[in-house]
């Protein structure tokens, strides 16, 4: 059994296995879980554009579609209880022959770019895009999916999914 046992010079201990970590501070066991986050659910904060339901194939109770420009973005606020990495993806659906691509920003620091969406040939064919790997403080941090096309946004995003040590859709 691999672990890691550190102490600080507060006293504090932490003993972490892969998917757990027990601090002394709390006790408690948090696994590595996945949340799904969908538009007007807990989590969901923003769309620059509109929740639309007219492409068939979505889930929960339509999608995200960002206005066709540049700099059109999507906001989700979500909770960590211990700073570090997580994983995020998107199920999109981008109708059109060219890739759409986005910025993830976590707290309004850029951390990862060219995030593809490529084309899926129709507006109800839904696809997953690769996970990007982001930096999360303890507590709450806005994450932002920002459009770097000119003339096209975001591809249509039904939902984000973020893994990682236990973090939860926080309301806003």
């Amino acid at each position: 059994c691999d672990f890691d046992l550190s102490l600080d010079v507060n006293g504090d201990c932490e003993v972490s296995l892969p998917d757990l970590v027990l601090t002394a501070e709390n006790w408690l066991l948090l696994p590595e879980t996945t949340i799904r986050i969908q538009e007007n659910e807990p989590g969901f904060v923003f769309v620059d554009g509109t929740i639309d339901s007219n492409n068939a194939g979505f889930t929960g109770t339509g999608f995200a579609n960002t206005f066709n420009q540049a700099g059109a973005y999507i906001e989700w606020r979500v909770g960590a209880p211990r700073a570090g990495s997580y994983d995020l993806q998107w199920r999109y659906a981008n109708g059109v022959t060219t890739d759409r691509s986005g910025t993830v920003t976590v707290n309004g620091t850029p951390q990862v770019s060219g995030v593809n969406f490529s084309g899926t040939g129709t507006w109800t064919t839904w696809e997953l895009s690769s996970k990007v790997t982001v930096q999360l403080q303890e507590g709450s941090n806005l994450i932002r999916l920002v459009g770097e096309v000119s003339g096209h946004g975001l591809a249509n995003i039904g939902w984000m999914e973020v893994t990682g040590l236990a973090p939860q859709g926080v309301s806003h």
